[in-house]
């Protein structure tokens, strides 16, 4: 009996170390009826806002509503209750067996609440550079970076797509070449394939940088003329790409409506406009569909190995956003 009095000392000590919040929630009430602080836990929350928990809750705030899925959204929600619950729980049980209980799984769901933020804000960084991508591979080695300013992020989704001859523009290009919705063109992204280690670098970004444009362009013509005929998009004045882009809000996975959106203002910016750009974002993103395929003198320097890059992974992803559209339609006719 001793000894297990003595253990149950030993793991309250160890539970009030190991939440700050609610051990000062404690030590703040604890000259307080146990009855009339379970009723009233402004005190409790006041020590819980505090906390890495509810940190994290507001940085998920900050990113933009529209990047996050609502299951997410819904979940902080969950989360934020559920650890509410936790601690009055925690301080309001005579049992410290049941406090260890509730303060783990307080500590667990919080962890996990710390690891997607930091996944979604990677992500949102990411997609700012402009980079539509889906590989988990090269989202963990970003992760594991020190430095993910501009500069090295870019330097890292580079070198990663052209090691070993374009080896990973091979792999994306090998998934989307049996799939029905590209069968069509899909001779001519055969002959971008086989150009992209035959010709001289400047030649490689000079000629295939244009022909996947053409080829994008045309894609997400495709993908609009399967947006289903019923689909009634929240304002009635939404035509072509911004109807897209609406349907893609309302039923794509967020990371493929969010990529699209950049596909759409970049890639099919209008030259006036781009020219308007300060000379930082020109730089940053210059592969805009009107000006390279009309030879507009303001963009003639698109041939840059990253707009190579940028073009097979903007292809990539409107394949599968066709795919999707294609399946979807198949099931309503």
């Amino acid at each position: 009996m001793k000894d297990f009095l003595e253990n149950e000392k030993k793991m309250c000590r160890h539970t009030q170390q190991i939440i700050t919040p609610i051990y000062n929630a404690q030590k703040a009430f604890k000259d307080t009826n146990i009855y009339k602080t379970m009723n009233y836990p402004a005190g409790i929350i006041y020590h819980l806002n505090k906390s890495p928990f509810l940190k994290n809750l507001s940085v998920l705030k900050s990113l933009n509503t529209y990047r996050l899925p609502n299951s997410l959204i819904n979940t902080t929600s969950v989360l934020k209750d559920l650890s509410n619950g936790l601690v009055m729980l925690a301080t309001g049980t005579n049992s410290v067996f049941a406090a260890r209980t509730a303060i783990n799984n307080l500590i667990e769901q919080q962890q996990k609440l710390k690891e997607t933020v930091e996944r979604f804000r990677l992500i949102n960084q990411i997609f700012d550079e402009y980079y539509p991508i889906f590989d988990e591979n090269l989202i963990n080695k970003i992760s594991r970076m020190r430095k993910k300013d501009s500069k090295s992020l870019e330097k890292c989704i580079i070198n990663y797509y052209k090691k070993n001859k374009y080896e990973n523009i091979l792999k994306g290009y090998e998934i989307i070449s049996d799939k029905k919705f590209i069968q069509n063109r899909i001779h001519i992204l055969e002959s971008c394939i086989k150009s992209m280690t035959k010709l001289p670098q400047k030649d490689r970004y000079n000629l295939i940088i244009p022909t996947l444009t053409a080829q994008i362009t045309g894609l997400l013509e495709d993908c609009i003329k399967l947006i289903p005929k019923d689909y009634q998009p929240s304002s009635p004045d939404l035509k072509e790409r911004k109807l897209l882009l609406d349907y893609a809000n309302n039923n794509f996975k967020f990371m493929y409506s969010m990529a699209l959106q950049n596909i759409i203002e970049k890639t099919f910016c209008r030259t006036d406009k781009f020219k308007q750009l300060p000379a930082e974002e020109q730089e940053k993103y210059n592969k805009i569909r009107p000006g390279i395929l009309h030879g507009d003198t303001c963009c003639l320097d698109y041939g840059t190995e990253k707009n190579l890059i940028l073009s097979w992974l903007e292809l990539f992803l409107l394949v599968k956003i066709g795919e999707y559209l294609s399946l979807f339609s198949c099931l309503n006719s």
